[in-house]
């Protein structure tokens, strides 16, 4: 509206003064017959623009004579340093040179558009490890100094080249510091945006230099992610200043902020009635948060993954095949080679699996690191790692999927599904997918976690094989469905159940796990906010829990009840961290391996995104709660009268009562014809049989523990 008023004066202007020009938004280009009348157009701009506060930015403003080439000279410059590239992948000296172009036409004209330009053409190509990786640093390193930069960064490079969410989170908070001190509140604005976005937090901020910014955009980035991260003193400190600024009369000038913010009792006129409907200008934050991230948590891939083919309902044809026909048109040379099809088969289903649990898949690119190797021949051999290192390069290249390189640390590389894969699978039910497992439902596993044959034949084994077996014959005569992340469709699952035991002892675990000989995923993996979602016959389903298991269990082993809530010696809001800790410290050698292994969760999930409401709430807990001595000590010091086992690896036989226990419920319910999915210390039923698994969880229980009682859930 205001540009378009100083369009009126300036036309009327440039017919007395022989200028004329072109406005794109904000973006004025001017033809003049001299340079006189070129200086004329720019005095009348100022001036026209001054009216409203608004000024020409001169850094990037400047008079050239013509003829000029028909592209700018930017333009050409970047189009000649881009043609040099190679079609394939860029290693680091292309790319090295690449950015030194870069470098100096942005020194040249300070023209956001350089950069825009050649991160959308880069984000399309293919770069080593090492290339993108000094891409990625030089990037960055170029937005600080020029801070105009920020918008592009979000979808050209975050997304484009996999830049994992610790390095977004330490740029973030040199944005805030540099963007306060220089006063660059856009430059703020975007840390903020990034630290909603990618689910972390920043370091401590200064409320009160966020409000004397008066910048209403930043003010209401602050708030956002007050509100998403539980800030509560900051986010009441934001709601008083909006109610002040409404008051004051400046809320015109800080209306979003304010309208945002204030409860619709709080605005006035036509805003209170909007915002009673609920209408708000700003997107959900569950729609910014992207699918995947280089930071998920990873799992190992499966080799023995296989996949079903079939048309998909709604689909032109089957995503899998598609995949391995425009691989192979693209690598000729595999055009006879069936053993492609089988890797790209079990990378897509790995992949496309654990997608759907919020997982990444961790593959070493080289066979020889596996235990469980590829064997996709008659023969069962193990064939040559080039293929598998081709497969990946290929769907890399393709931007089919996101890898992040692995170390000596991390093992093998990381790698998730882009958009564009997604898109293809959008209607692909995992339950085409299945897994081998040649170990039995009842396994025993030396302290190495090596499978060892049990001789002579136990009476546990027996025992166990004979129930699970009639529990998984009526798995097969049920139907199994859950709404899985990312997908609208309800991906079907075939449970079955095994039995795992530990250090060659069959009174060692036991524990009750979905095997991996199924059709679909593994059930026990679905992430605890997800669970919810299962049906059993197309029925809604109850997760109902034993609460504080493992120490109640401990006290009634001792003949004593326990007193209270177990983890009541943290604040409630820290109850997963009490929880966990306790567990360690049941299943640790030493107390130094506790602290080792409180240590190691709190490095894991501090950098880990796309995490579950549960793992969300031990990672808060362990950054509030960082002196893990002092945890562990509270937690002996309210857990006297069994300090003794503490450190004493317990556990392992603590879990051996609790398999007995779960193989109980299961079988009571199996033999009613009612199944049960065991999930450890909690169970999954139909709800119509919420009120029935309650009471006989709390039978069970007493039945195993002297005649105690445990509380359920």
């Amino acid at each position: 509206i205001i540009l378009t008023r100083i369009d009126e004066k300036l036309y009327e202007i440039g017919q007395e003064n022989g200028f004329d020009y072109i406005r794109n938004i904000d973006d004025y280009q001017c033809y003049a017959r001299t340079r006189l009348a070129a200086e004329r157009f720019l005095a009348s701009l100022k001036d026209a623009l001054a009216e409203y506060n608004l000024s020409i930015n001169y850094k990037k403003t400047a008079i050239k004579e013509l003829p000029l080439c028909v592209d700018d000279t930017w333009m050409q410059k970047l189009k000649l340093a881009i043609s040099v590239l190679p079609a394939g992948k860029i290693g680091r000296d292309k790319i090295t040179a690449f950015l030194d172009v870069l470098v100096r036409i942005m020194k040249e004209c300070q023209d956001g558009a350089v950069f825009s330009y050649a991160l959308k053409v880069l984000a399309k190509r293919f770069l080593s490890e090492e290339a993108r990786t000094y891409y990625v640093k030089t990037i960055l390193h170029l937005a600080y100094c020029f801070p105009y930069l920020y918008p592009y960064l979000d979808e050209n490079l975050f997304y484009a080249f996999d830049v994992e969410v610790d390095d977004v989170r330490n740029f973030s908070n040199i944005m805030v510091g540099h963007g306060l001190e220089v006063r660059n509140f856009e430059e703020v604005s975007y840390a903020f945006y990034f630290a909603i976005k990618y689910d972390f937090m920043l370091e401590s901020f200064d409320i009160e230099s966020i409000i004397a910014s008066h910048d209403c955009i930043l003010l209401l980035m602050v708030w956002r992610y007050a509100e998403v991260k539980g800030l509560k003193l900051q986010k009441r400190i934001l709601h008083d200043y909006a109610l002040r600024l409404s008051g004051q009369g400046d809320f015109d000038e800080y209306w979003l902020f304010c309208y945002e913010v204030l409860s619709d009792r709080e605005l006035n006129g036509g805003w209170r009635d909007i915002k009673k409907n609920g209408v708000s200008f700003l997107k959900e934050t569950g729609t910014l948060i992207p699918t995947h991230t280089p930071s998920h948590e990873s799992f190992p891939i499966v080799w023995s993954c296989r996949i079903k083919y079939e048309l998909s309902d709604g689909a032109e044809g089957d995503p899998v095949k598609e995949i391995i026909k425009e691989f192979k048109s693209d690598n000729s040379i595999y055009n006879t080679n069936a053993i492609v099809d089988q890797y790209l088969e079990c990378v897509l289903g790995n992949l496309i699996v654990n997608s759907r649990l919020r997982r990444n898949v961790r593959i070493h690119r080289s066979p020889k690191y596996y235990v469980d190797k590829p064997a996709f021949g008659d023969s069962g051999e193990v064939h040559d790692s080039q293929v598998l290192r081709d497969v990946l390069n290929w769907m890399r290249a393709k931007h089919l999927v996101g890898e992040r390189t692995g170390t000596k640390e991390k093992g093998g590389s990381c790698f998730w599904p882009k958009d564009e894969l997604l898109k293809k699978f959008k209607n692909f039910n995992t339950g085409r997918i299945y897994r081998i497992d040649e170990n039995g439902i009842v396994v025993l596993k030396d302290p190495s976690k090596k499978v060892v044959k049990p001789t002579p034949e136990s009476k546990v084994k027996r025992e166990y094989e004979e129930r699970l077996t009639k529990i998984n014959a009526l798995y097969a005569l049920h139907d199994f469905s859950c709404k899985l992340y990312g997908v609208d469709i309800l991906d079907s699952f075939s449970p079955r159940l095994k039995a795992v035991f530990n250090d060659s002892k069959w009174t060692h675990g036991g524990r009750l796990y979905a095997s991996a000989t199924c059709r679909g995923f593994n059930y026990q993996c679905i992430p605890s906010d997800m669970r919810k979602h299962i049906k059993i016959d197309g029925n809604e389903t109850v997760e109902v829990d034993y609460s504080g298991l493992h120490p109640t269990m401990l006290y009634a082993q001792k003949n004593m009840a326990i007193e209270g809530n177990a983890y009541d010696f943290l604040a409630n809001e820290d109850k997963a961290l009490a929880k966990f800790a306790l567990l360690v410290m049941l299943n640790a050698r030493t107390k130094v391996s506790a602290l080792g292994a409180l240590l190691k969760r709190f490095d894991e999930l501090r950098a880990t995104s796309g995490l579950s409401h549960k793992k969300l709430m031990l990672r808060d807990a362990l950054l509030r709660n960082s002196d893990f001595e002092k945890v562990v000590n509270d937690a002996s010091q309210r857990h006297s009268r069994i300090r003794a086992s503490f450190y004493r690896g317990v556990g392992i036989k603590l879990q051996n009562i609790e398999s007995q226990m779960a193989l109980d419920i299961v079988t009571y319910f199996s033999e009613k014809g009612v199944p049960v999915l065991p999930v450890h210390d909690s169970f999954i039923v139909d709800k119509r049989y919420e009120a029935e698994m309650v009471a006989y969880m709390r039978t069970v229980f007493a039945k195993y523990n002297h005649g105690f009682t445990c509380n359920v859930k």
